[in-house]
């Protein structure tokens, strides 16, 4: 099943193609974008055009999930991606904003997105999100999106903030409804991604501290 692409009031969540590559740059090149990110520095063109291939060819499969591109409705511009990716074998909500787009509630507006992706159309179970616990601007996003604090951990020598979310919590918040654009004829939405996803809290909150899990911002 492609990835498929999200309509939201100010935000087309599309998939990537090749000619993000420049725009992409600039976001991965910007030192205070990647301040909390990876080893807290901007990315080569080489890292770039690395990540933007993976995201191009394998970012949907197995799961039906992956990162989009966000584009910008206003300006019709390539601000960011956003999406799901796998932590422990379960989704991880991952997003990044290009720095002039702070502060207007674009990234709530993309990662509620995502999650309704997740939640209502995958049916997944749940889903986590990672954040340097002195990022405080992507905490404030993740509690803006109903996403809950856990604790503190280790991953790879990096500390992180840990955030969680069930999917009867996010129902029973009476979250909002997007809706899918651009889809292939003959394309539906199913579950068959669904069952490999179900996989207990339990299974990440029992999980080992010191394993060899990178914290992921790409």
């Amino acid at each position: 099943m492609p990835l498929l692409e999200i309509n939201t009031p100010r935000l087309l969540l599309r998939r990537f193609t090749m000619d993000d590559f420049d725009d992409f740059s600039l976001v991965c090149s910007d030192p205070e974008v990647m301040k909390y990110l990876e080893e807290g520095k901007p990315l080569s063109k080489e890292e770039i055009l690395f990540h933007l291939e993976i995201y191009i060819q394998n970012s949907h499969r197995p799961h039906g999930f992956g990162r989009w591109a966000i584009v910008s409705k206003e300006s019709d511009e390539f601000i960011g991606f956003c999406g799901l990716t796998l932590h422990h074998d379960l989704p991880e909500l991952v997003f990044l904003l290009k720095k002039e787009y702070w502060g207007r509630g674009l990234a709530s507006e993309a990662s509620a997105a995502s999650l309704w992706y997740g939640f209502e159309l995958l049916q997944v179970d749940f889903i986590v999100a990672l954040t340097r616990p002195e990022n405080f601007a992507a905490r404030r996003v993740l509690e803006k999106i109903g996403m809950k604090y856990d604790r503190d951990d280790v991953f790879s020598g990096i500390y992180c903030a840990v955030y969680s979310l069930a999917r009867e919590a996010y129902r029973a918040a009476s979250p909002g409804t997007f809706s899918i654009v651009n889809k292939p004829e003959g394309e539906d939405v199913s579950t068959e991604f669904a069952d490999s996803l179900r996989i207990p809290a339990t299974a990440y909150t029992e999980a080992d501290a010191s394993n060899s899990m990178p914290l992921r911002a790409f």
